[in-house]
């Protein structure tokens, strides 16, 4: 009898992987034709986009959080992962509400950028700093998610036309290449 569950636990979990790499391909070159079409104005651009978008957001999204959880079965990880799950949704609905020019997209961009930095990026250093072989690189992490949040401030200030978004990205960029990498790689 256990073999038999643990057989249909395996072939749950491969229809749920196979599952999670066919959407993202989908949805990826979905989006990518959308992205075509919309530049060069040809009719179902909206319905590509809105058709990838969809698939990424409700199909992919949610079999890649099962994947990761399946594979890891990590509480300790369990924040970043659903913190990643909610900024990638925000992010592709993002994306869609501001490409397709549609009320509120400035709200979601925003959100997702919040959640990105309040949640993702400091859960993702939390999650690298509680591992005992990276104690040595916690300066190098901790400026890096410095870097990485002052960037992603500054391309949401730079996109709302809101002041000093030249400022931030000119900052994370010093900080990232010319402190981050260097010392990283050295």
């Amino acid at each position: 009898k256990i073999a038999v569950i643990h057989k249909l636990i395996g072939t749950k979990y491969r229809k749920m992987k196979n599952t999670m790499k066919i959407s993202a391909i989908a949805g990826t070159i979905m989006f990518g034709f959308a992205t075509l079409f919309k530049l060069q104005h040809w009719p179902l651009a909206g319905v590509l986009m809105v058709l990838g978008a969809f698939i990424l957001a409700f199909i992919f999204m949610p079999s890649a959080l099962v994947v990761l959880w399946k594979e890891n079965h990590s509480r300790k990880r369990l924040f970043l992962f659903i913190s990643g799950f909610v900024t990638g949704m925000l992010f592709i609905f993002r994306t869609l509400f501001k490409i397709q020019h549609w009320p509120e997209a400035g709200i979601i961009l925003s959100l997702s950028v919040f959640s990105g930095i309040f949640f993702f990026i400091p859960s993702l250093i939390l999650n690298r700093l509680a591992d005992p072989e990276n104690k040595h690189k916690k300066p190098i992490y901790l400026l890096g998610a410095i870097g990485c949040i002052l960037y992603v401030a500054g391309a949401l200030f730079k996109i709302q036309h809101w002041p000093l978004a030249s400022l931030f990205m000119v900052l994370a960029l010093v900080i990232l290449f010319i402190v981050v990498l260097p010392w990283y790689t050295w």
